[in-house]
């Protein structure tokens, strides 16, 4: 029997068990070192990282194509306001003001929030028509008339088919109410006078603004219907760009949806 082989055995032994315990103690740590530090793959948390906001899910099927009256510019200041404060008007009631756009729920006036009901089981589909009509300086701030027309915009209800409305072109005022100090201009009227540049995206989604157009402005916006003489100016503006696309009340077929105007 060879005596130098059965003396090497328990060194070998306690060699080996000396390995298989560094070697644990070093994918310990590697493992350690991935898990905190994640990977490519799936290291990374869940989600849009950029904060930057994203419409619903029941609007993304629409966009609103803007026109207005000579002499109101949709992207000067008043105009952007304005128009920001009309879409984020939409999208919460069908998802309340929380999920519109950013910082409209901060400065939407409590009486007309209380009003809106949301339908987060419809969807919207189309192309809403939407006009500047007049922005009136007040004492206070400013007053808007939007004239809308839904002619070519369809709901779809959760029975699969699209339902378009019937109801008349809509006339209503959005007014803007200084409330407190402003990052802005103090209220004064504003001085950006640039002409409107048409969007020539081609994408046929809801646009939002990539920024909070309202946290910190000092406005409070509420809405109403005109109690003046707009509506028959609304309805002759309505007609004018009628298309007739819209030639049943149900469809399965959504309508045609149109580049937003002038998009954000």
């Amino acid at each position: 029997m060879d005596m130098s082989s059965t003396s090497d055995s328990p060194r070998r032994a306690r060699s080996l068990r000396r390995t298989v315990v560094h070697a644990t103690v070093t994918v310990s740590a590697l493992v350690t070192v991935v898990s905190c530090s994640g990977t490519e793959s799936g290291g990374a948390a869940p989600g849009d990282t950029t904060g930057q906001y994203r419409s619903p899910e029941q609007i993304q099927g629409a966009t609103v194509v803007w026109s207005a009256e000579p002499g109101i510019h949709l992207q000067d200041e008043r105009g952007s306001l304005v128009r920001a404060a009309e879409e984020s008007w939409i999208i919460a009631r069908y998802v309340g003001p929380e999920s519109s756009y950013p910082g409209f729920a901060g400065v939407l006036d409590p009486a007309s929030a209380s009003v809106i009901t949301p339908l987060p089981d419809r969807h919207l589909a189309g192309t809403l028509r939407a006009h500047l009509l007049s922005v009136t300086p007040t004492d206070t701030g400013f007053d808007a008339v939007v004239c809308t027309q839904r002619s070519e915009l369809a709901e779809r209800w959760p029975d699969g088919r699209y339902h378009f409305t019937s109801a008349p072109d809509i006339e209503s005022i959005v007014r803007f109410t200084r409330t407190s100090p402003t990052r802005g201009d103090g209220g004064a009227a504003p001085t950006d006078t640039r002409s409107d540049t048409k969007q020539t995206s081609s994408q046929r989604v809801w646009q939002s603004p990539a920024t909070d157009l309202f946290t910190g402005t000092g406005w409070s916006i509420a809405f109403s219907a005109d109690p003046g003489g707009t509506r028959q100016r609304c309805q002759a503006w309505g007609r004018s760009i009628h298309t007739g696309a819209a030639g049943a009340e149900t469809t399965d077929v959504p309508p045609r949806v149109l580049p937003a105007l002038p998009g954000w």
